[in-house]
């Protein structure tokens, strides 16, 4: 058995979630390269939260970063490293694209920028290149949360099974509101969506609640759709990763307001 070693842990600044200034230590593992000879694991300890002496140790995705330059735009990528296979894959784990955010699993995303359409061929980690395939535009799907995008109409099954559509609420806004039982803030801005619903704003619930019974123990007056029915919209067409996210659409299904904003208006 090896020797202990112990790490120190050193103030640092988490700019990526919580803004805050948390214990981290830095742990580097050797590779056999030929591009990286070190795997950098940071391991950061957050301050105790109030009125609980529970913590979470936490470590970031060690990532890669790339840039292209299409059409007089420069455009960065992130794609996240897999120390296992000592190399970055192009359709699995963690990919950014500028803001944009999203854990792949066998997929390769199209993006855009301007009137160019692309995606992710392969990642050449020994010689530090990648290469991207042209797209059409008809295989982009995403929906870009800019206000006045139309969002394209779609089905779903409630959690009684019944039958829907978006646009059977044409001619009026209505709320999308991507939610989950098992989400505080979500549950906590409910009596606020019931005091919204109550004065004649049209609600869906994009439930992802894997039991249908825990959304439907909530009683609530408007429809929910079930997690099974909607995977392609939120897991594909807009890539909902943090939970409450609320769309808020004109009768025409285009995009008023996005989140907080969305429950102002």
């Amino acid at each position: 058995m090896g020797s202990l070693r112990k790490f120190p842990l050193k103030p640092e600044r988490d700019r990526h979630f919580f803004g805050s200034i948390p214990d981290c230590a830095e742990i580097r593992f050797p590779l056999p390269g030929p591009a990286y000879k070190e795997f950098p694991v940071r391991v950061c300890v957050p301050p105790v939260p109030e009125k609980t002496e529970s913590r979470t140790v936490w470590q970031w995705r060690t990532l890669i970063a790339a840039a292209v330059r299409i059409g007089g735009q420069d455009l960065s990528f992130a794609f996240e490293y897999d120390r296992a296979q000592n190399r970055a894959l192009p359709d699995n784990g963690l990919q950014m694209y500028g803001v944009q955010r999203m854990i792949l699993k066998d997929e390769r995303p199209v993006y855009r920028s301007g009137d160019a359409y692309f995606s992710v061929r392969s990642i050449d980690t020994a010689h530090r290149t990648f290469i991207l395939d042209a797209r059409a535009a008809r295989d982009y799907t995403r929906f870009d949360f800019l206000i006045g995008e139309t969002f394209a109409d779609f089905a779903f099954t409630d959690l009684e099974g019944g039958s829907h559509k978006l646009s059977d609420y044409s001619g009026k806004p209505v709320l999308l509101d991507f939610w989950a039982t098992w989400c505080r803030p979500c549950v906590a801005q409910l009596p606020r969506l019931r005091e919204l619903s109550e004065h004649g704003l049209r609600i869906i619930g994009m439930n992802v609640d894997e039991d249908p019974e825990a959304p439907r123990a909530m009683n609530l007056p408007w429809v929910q759709a079930s997690r099974a029915s909607i995977r392609e919209v939120l897991e594909r067409r807009c890539r909902i990763q943090s939970f409450p996210t609320y769309l808020l659409l004109d009768g025409d299904r285009r995009l008023i307001a996005v989140g907080e904003q969305a429950l102002r208006q």
